[in-house]
């Protein structure tokens, strides 16, 4: 795509968010120029791409950024998806931790009920987004759903047996 073609396509692109802008306004929907974030997704084997510039959107100058979260899922400029995987494994790494902590105090079901509430929902939101993962993004996923059915048990033991067990 040559500089013409590509500043035509970001002006028509400028013009499209303000049309989308004056439709939300018109319906009483919410516009927020500070928190709109642009984000020029690349491919990771094509070498020479030109970055782009900011862009004008309402009275708000918008730089290009790295990553953008959507709906919850975070996003990066390749669309790598290794973001959303450590975001999520992060946040439910924290969750084990606490539950981990008030462990010895609770029953089976009680802290089933907590890794579902806090562990499993976050694994299973958007996990369509996740589809075809390489190899290494799926176990780290699969080490977060170890150490919760290792969270489960008091005592150490075989974790299959505990799995089947919660599948039912």
């Amino acid at each position: 795509m040559n500089l013409a073609n590509r500043d035509q396509a970001i002006s028509r692109l400028e013009n499209c968010v303000s049309d989308v802008k004056q439709w939300m306004i018109s319906n009483r929907l919410m516009w927020n120029d500070g928190k709109t974030e642009i984000l020029h997704i690349t491919s990771k084997f094509v070498k020479n791409i030109t970055p782009l510039d900011c862009f004008q959107i309402g009275s708000c100058v918008v730089s290009p950024v790295s990553k953008a979260r959507n709906l919850g899922v975070i996003l990066d400029h390749q669309l790598t998806l290794s973001s959303p995987v450590n975001s999520v494994c992060q946040s439910a790494n924290l969750s084990l931790r606490k539950i981990g902590q008030i462990r010895k105090f609770l029953n089976l079901a009680t802290a089933e009920k907590l890794v579902h509430a806090f562990v499993s929902s976050r694994l299973d939101y958007c996990n369509s987004a996740l589809f075809e993962l390489p190899e290494c993004e799926l176990r780290k996923i699969q080490q977060v759903q170890n150490a919760s059915m290792v969270a489960l048990v008091k005592k150490r033991q075989h974790i299959s047996p505990v799995l089947r067990q919660l599948r039912t």
